[in-house]
């Protein structure tokens, strides 16, 4: 289940708002970067879903993004923050 589809897989709310003008911000080798994204919010809980708005950014994404390696709980809160 996904906020796109209307509910909130944490809290089943129905209250979901979204954007399709977002742009997420970020630094990298080459200086700012800026991909835009779709940004829906469970205004129940707060919850979070951002979606790539262009596939075409997801290969400079690929290219400059860390990948995410699953790992549990504890481990993955000290690789975040």
């Amino acid at each position: 289940m996904s906020l796109r589809n209307g509910m909130c897989p944490h809290c089943d709310s129905t209250d979901i708002r979204f954007r399709k003008d977002a742009m997420y911000f970020y630094r990298g080798g080459s200086g700012l970067s800026i991909t835009p994204m779709v940004t829906f919010i469970c205004i129940q809980c707060g919850f979070v879903e951002n979606y790539v708005r262009h596939h075409n950014h997801l290969d400079e994404v690929a290219q400059k993004w860390e990948r995410w390696q699953h790992q549990d709980d504890n481990e993955a809160s000290e690789q975040v923050g």
